[in-house]
């Protein structure tokens, strides 16, 4: 299988990324905009957080701070995220209303949703975004009776649509894509799938679950990730498989402008900095090191971010 150095270096760049947005989240719901550090504890596996919470939380200072709560006896310690990131969160919730609209899901069940919804850059409460604000497009039905569990399926269907306010990616490149190589049904669903992502990108068995629904052929999808490496890239640098849409990206970089990427690219920069002195420096991994050695990233010197934190 053909290597692609830049796009494992995007997977990996990323990895934490999913983590810190999901305790991002949670701190900033709350209505104080702080949470214990005892029960993010609780919440590791939750959360998906690769370390100890404290740990974690303490590797990025310009994202996450640990504070004790004043006017109360023996408190114990919380945390709350810095004005840097509030700041970045007001912005991207505006980012995130203008792309309600746009962001399509069809009819499929909540928890097959649920999978790609940080892939979507969907909020933790989309159901309560799209049923209040788009009512005339989007309800929850019952799918069904889940045969292992006896628990109620229920699912998100889209009732009625502007066709005009979103096209098929495929749609749109139906010249290019069809080749004699590329007719198949699972290229077909793969590609649009990952078309619609914010980052053009999904862990593989995030497919496999879909194509399950779908009643594709697990087989068939898996010959499709695997055999058409011209068309997608399956990294192996964290500790899931990522597919990713290679023509998406130049290098390490996507080629289309997404807002919902920009922002998350703000945070990457933001979890990039460490504190020394109280000036803001450039964070560089050994992994980042290695890249820029072998010219995967371009070399330039550790700048000094110049603000206060």
């Amino acid at each position: 299988m053909v290597r692609g150095p830049y796009l494992d270096f995007v997977v990996e760049r990323e990895k934490n990324l999913k983590p810190l947005i999901s305790l991002k989240n949670l701190i900033l719901f709350q209505p104080s905009q702080t949470f214990p550090l005892s029960a993010i504890s609780r919440l590791k596996p939750v959360l998906q957080l690769p370390t100890a919470a404290e740990r974690f939380i303490q590797d990025y200072p310009l994202i996450f701070k640990i504070f004790l709560p004043r006017g109360k006896s023996n408190p114990l310690p919380h945390v709350k995220v810095t004005s840097r990131v509030l700041s970045l969160y007001h912005e991207e919730a505006l980012i995130k209303a203008k792309l309600l609209m746009i962001a399509r899901c069809g009819k499929l069940p909540l928890w097959l949703i649920n999978l790609f919804r940080y892939d979507l850059g969907w909020p933790h409460d989309y159901l309560l975004n799209f049923l209040v604000e788009f009512p005339e497009y989007f309800q929850i039905c019952e799918l069904g009776i889940h045969e292992s569990t006896g628990e109620v399926v229920f699912e998100l269907e889209l009732v009625s649509w502007k066709h005009e306010l979103a096209v098929s990616e495929m749609q749109s490149r139906r010249g290019e894509i069809e080749t004699t190589q590329v007719k198949r049904w699972a290229v077909a669903v793969i590609h649009e799938v990952l078309s619609l992502l914010v980052s053009k990108k999904t862990e593989r068995n995030n497919l496999f679950h879909l194509a399950d629904f779908l009643g594709i052929c697990g087989l068939r999808f898996k010959k499709a990730v695997v055999h058409f490496p011209g068309i997608f890239y399956v990294s192996n640098k964290i500790r899931t498989q990522i597919v990713v849409l290679w023509e998406k990206y130049s290098k390490d970089l996507l080629i289309e402008k997404n807002p919902l990427m920009d922002m998350r690219n703000k945070y990457l920069r933001v979890m990039n900095l460490v504190l020394r002195r109280g000036k803001a420096f450039e964070r560089v991994s050994e992994t980042i090191e290695a890249a820029r050695q072998k010219r995967l990233v371009p070399s330039h010197k550790r700048k000094v971010i110049k603000g206060s934190f």
